[in-house]
């Protein structure tokens, strides 16, 4: 029953997808004559792929990073492959089991003593990446304000990214805020829990909670998310060039492509947000005074790059396929089992769900955590 309503889900996405890529064609905001012009800026298309193969590079590094953190010692090639095959999964497969889940349980195969960890680690890399994302865009609004001010969505947007970045650092400093965790209040709405969902939400944010003691790693994370970002407008940029676009405003691109970003991240898009992107930047770039009949191509020209570089990722999944394929054997098992209220990888002991064993260096640290649990 669960396989049949992710298949039917799946192809409902899919047809949403193919409607609104004809509606696009059809009403002139997709026209396939216009990549005619890449021909004599294939220059540009060329040196588009640069910025996109350091995001990768540059992912990995805050990858690692936070894998130190968890006490993980992963070297910097294998963050480097696995990073690359999650980035091929969530280009070419449309499956539910994308590039992060596949990243997780990969490297929760490998440290079995410390899945939880491991798994929390690509959920913190997730996360970090979408504020800082909303961070740039937000840092945009003072070099686009008149843009903004004449046109009424923008204004919304622009007001919606202000609240969501001062809501994540209101959670975030509740989160880590040992007053707030130890309150009288949230330990009793922590107690009306059932006592296994108690403890599987203790030792999930035991997991994430360690991370308020390595501040210098939290601050690599940030400083490579910021190069990331800006990197990939650097990316569009480039893309625009390839299309002949001339008269644009590069710096509304480091306010539009952020939230064109996190508009294709919602997980409501069909698989590659296929179709949704495309409007999306139909709808935002012409803002930068991109043709209308451009922003869906540069949207279209973006998963050119994507595709170059998931085909990389291609041969280092060929390379660990046996151990992958476990790996992703195991999360859809997982999905399966928590679909049908049995339990998960996750809730049992030693599993997903659990945080790391502390080392011998570290016991200190995870008895401070462990007196500030939830």
């Amino acid at each position: 029953m669960h396989s049949r309503r992710r298949r039917i889900v799946l192809v409902v996405k899919l047809t949403v997808a193919v409607v609104v890529i004809a509606w696009l064609v059809k009403s002139g905001k997709i026209d396939f004559n216009e990549i005619k012009k890449v021909g004599g800026g294939w220059p540009w298309l060329a040196a588009s792929l640069v910025p996109f193969g350091l995001v990768l590079g540059l992912c990995s590094i805050r990858w690692k990073c936070l894998l130190s953190a968890q006490d993980i010692d992963y070297s910097m090639r294998d963050a480097f492959a696995l990073t690359m095959v999650g980035h091929f999964f969530n280009q070419f497969l449309l499956g539910t089991t994308g590039g992060d889940v596949v990243k997780a349980y990969a490297i929760a195969t490998e440290h079995r003593a410390n899945k939880g960890a491991a798994v929390m680690s690509v959920f913190v890399d997730r996360i970090v990446g979408l504020l800082v994302l909303v961070g740039v865009a937000l840092l945009a609004i003072p070099f686009n304000l008149e843009r903004i001010l004449g046109h009424s969505y923008l204004q919304f947007l622009a007001a919606l990214t202000g609240f969501v970045f001062l809501a994540s650092l209101v959670g975030g400093y509740a989160f880590f805020s040992d007053r707030v965790r130890s309150h009288g209040l949230v330990r009793s709405i922590v107690r009306q829990l059932p006592l296994p969902v108690r403890g599987i939400v203790g030792k999930l944010t035991n997991a994430v909670y360690i991370y308020k003691f390595h501040r210098r790693v939290m601050l690599m994370a940030v400083l490579s998310s910021l190069l990331v970002h800006l990197l990939i407008v650097v990316m569009h940029l480039l893309l625009a060039q390839s299309l002949g676009a001339q008269g644009f405003s590069w710096g509304a691109f480091f306010f539009l492509i952020p939230l064109a970003q996190i508009a294709m991240a919602i997980p409501l898009n069909p698989p590659g947000a296929i179709g949704t992107g495309e409007w999306i930047y139909a709808t935002l770039l012409p803002l930068a005074g991109i043709p209308g009949n451009q922003g869906a191509l540069i949207c279209i020209l973006q998963r050119v790059v994507y595709y170059f570089w998931a085909l990389l990722g291609c041969v280092y999944y060929v390379r660990r396929r046996r151990s992958l394929d476990q790996a992703i054997e195991e999360a859809e098992a997982d999905d399966e089992r928590t679909a049908n209220g049995g339990d998960s990888e996750a809730n049992r002991p030693g599993g997903v769900g659990h945080p790391p064993q502390p080392s011998n260096g570290d016991r200190n640290l995870r008895a401070r955590i462990d007196s500030n649990a939830l």
